[in-house]
């Protein structure tokens, strides 16, 4: 009785630990993806989805845009790094400063402001 019950509980564990439910997660994963793409096409503008010539337009301004930032990124974080902090002054608004936080989180009433005179 013992030996069926030791064969019976093996096959049941067995049975059990191939159930794999990786399928279904990834599934719909996969279907929250395809339904924000959609959504993100249908708020576009009427003018892109009607014009071809549109939306070459706005890659390449959109690919342009993306290349001035990553240069401008680039020479802030070159002129940090060289400590050449008059540099990075060159690139501070004068009206609104720059807002350091170590958080996520940015508290607009504790968190530090760097204004133009402060950091040269």
């Amino acid at each position: 009785m013992s030996k069926f019950f030791i064969i019976f509980i093996s096959i049941f564990l067995f049975l059990a630990a191939c159930k794999n439910n990786t399928k279904q997660e990834n599934e719909k994963q996969i279907i929250k993806r395809e339904d924000t793409v959609g959504i993100k096409n249908s708020i576009g503008n009427s003018e892109n989805k009607t014009n071809p010539i549109a939306k070459s337009g706005s890659a390449q301004i959109n690919s342009r845009k993306d290349s001035i930032l990553l240069q401008l990124t680039q020479d802030i974080l070159t002129a940090i790094k060289n400590k050449n902090y008059f540099a990075v002054a060159n690139f501070i608004d004068p009206i609104l400063g720059v807002r350091f936080s170590p958080y996520a989180y940015v508290d607009t009433v504790d968190n530090v402001i760097f204004s133009k005179e402060k950091l040269a």
